[in-house]
């Protein structure tokens, strides 16, 4: 929805489209708040409008998706009189009275993009090992509106991100569920033949091999990973780059279960793939000739194993 359509709503009727609204807003859901901020502002509704600025804060958060840091600051700079700044600042903005706000909203609210996102920044910023449980149940109840979506990278991500807190809190239970999913997801993905994000999805299940070892299935990965790669060759000409990503899964794979033999043949199949790469753009590209001499100097350090 455009922001002209939503002007046209209400503050209520903006709040209940978040609220309910899982298939629109992919990157912007903080506009809602926003043009509801506005129409509370100008109706002198500070309360109100006060809450929505704490919902805009929320959703502006940037997202890195590491264990160690998960949101941050999506602008910062400085001053004309050389002072820092940052937007939203997790320091400023987020004190204790927020979080309180935001555990609320965890609670109450049925979408569970919305849960999601209260949930784990309380987590993170509050370290309350209920939200940690409740971050993890949000983030897989959303997998299977982003598979719907194909939204793809945020299923990645919502998988990566349940089975990182999970093992944070050290919660097998959770752990487990979680790691089910992948498997679940995996097998749906590759039914529709959407092999781009099965990369980060068995990366997030290797990440974690220390906890879940005896849990992976490392044949399954393997036939998973080769029948992506097969796709890519038969299908997609100029697609060398994520084939070598797939083969250094397998690279990964093998390493984790320490068969130096079957690695060395993957490092081999690896150094093959840059080597096709700069034929097929000696063919297929201007210049080619000149480009293959570029490519083979740039990634000769493959192919010497």
């Amino acid at each position: 929805m455009i922001e002209s359509e939503m002007r046209k709503l209400d503050p209520e009727e903006l709040i209940n489209l978040s609220e309910t609204n899982t298939s629109d807003f992919r990157w912007n859901r903080s506009n809602i708040y926003k043009v509801a901020f506005e129409k509370y502002e100008k109706s002198g509704e500070k309360d109100k409008a006060e809450d929505l600025r704490k919902e805009i804060l929320i959703f502006d958060l940037s997202t890195h998706n590491s264990p160690e840091k998960r949101f941050d600051s999506l602008m910062s700079g400085t001053t004309d009189n050389g002072e820092e700044w940052k937007y939203p600042d997790l320091e400023k903005h987020f004190p204790k009275e927020a979080i309180e706000y935001y555990k609320n909203r965890a609670n109450v609210t049925n979408n569970p993009i919305l849960k999601a996102r209260y949930s784990d920044v309380i987590w993170e910023l509050d370290r309350d090992v209920d939200y940690a449980r409740l971050a993890v149940s949000a983030y897989l109840d959303c997998c299977p509106i982003y598979f719907t979506n194909e939204w793809d990278h945020e299923l990645a991500d919502s998988l990566g991100r349940a089975i990182a807190i999970a093992s944070m809190i050290k919660d097998q239970s959770l752990i487990d569920k979680s790691l089910k999913k992948h498997y679940e997801f995996i097998k749906q993905l590759v039914e529709k033949r959407r092999f781009r994000y099965l990369l980060e999805i068995i990366e997030s299940i290797l990440n974690w091999e220390r906890k879940i070892g005896d849990q992976i299935d490392y044949e399954y990965l393997i036939s998973i990973i080769e029948a992506a790669i097969t796709d890519y060759v038969l299908n997609i000409p100029d697609s060398f780059h994520l084939q070598r990503s797939f083969l250094e899964l397998l690279v990964k794979i093998w390493q984790i279960r320490k068969n130096e033999d079957e690695r060395q043949k993957i490092k081999i199949r690896i150094a093959e793939s840059f080597i096709e790469e700069a034929e097929w753009k000696k063919v297929n590209y201007p210049n080619g000739t000149w480009l293959l001499q570029a490519f083979m100097k740039k990634h000769c350090k493959h192919i010497w194993i």
